[in-house]
C-alpha cells in the first residue's frame, strides 16, 4: 500500500502524529508498557505501535478485529476525497464487487446472536 497519507502497517509513528497535527486533530499520548503475555484493547481508531525491537528475538503479535453481525462494507473518503481501503478487505470474497464481512473464512462468528436461536 503506498499510500501518501500513510498507512496501517507503517511503523513511524512520528510520522503519524504530524499527519494527525496537521490535520488539526487532538493527539493525547499514553505510554502503555506490557509484560510477557499481557494484551491490550483499544478502539480501531487509536493510533498505537511500539518502539524498535531491541533484542535477538522476534517481536511477536496478534491482532484481533471483532464487528457485529450488522457490520457491511461502505466506501469511506478523507477531505481530500481520497478513498480509504483497509487490508481486510483484500482477504474476503467479493459480492457485486464489494468485500463481504460474512465471509466465513476470514470473518467467523464468534457466537451465535441471540436471534438466531442457536
Amino acid at each position: 500500500m503506498d499510500d501518501p497519507r500513510g498507512n496501517f502497517f507503517d511503523p513511524d509513528l512520528e510520522a503519524a502524529e504530524l499527519r494527525f497535527r496537521d490535520e488539526g486533530r487532538d493527539l493525547r499520548k499514553v505510554p502503555m508498557e506490557l509484560r510477557k503475555g499481557q494484551v491490550s484493547f483499544h478502539h480501531c481508531r487509536t493510533l498505537h505501535g511500539s518502539g524498535p525491537n531491541r533484542t535477538d528475538r522476534p517481536r511477536q503479535s496478534i491482532a484481533v478485529h471483532l464487528q457485529d453481525a450488522a457490520n457491511a462494507y461502505r466506501v469511506a473518503h478523507d477531505a481530500d476525497g481520497h478513498q480509504h481501503d483497509h487490508p481486510n478487505n483484500r482477504l474476503a470474497r467479493r459480492v457485486d464487487g464489494k468485500p463481504d464481512y460474512t465471509d466465513e473464512r476470514y470473518f467467523p462468528s464468534l457466537w451465535p446472536s441471540a436471534s438466531s436461536g442457536d
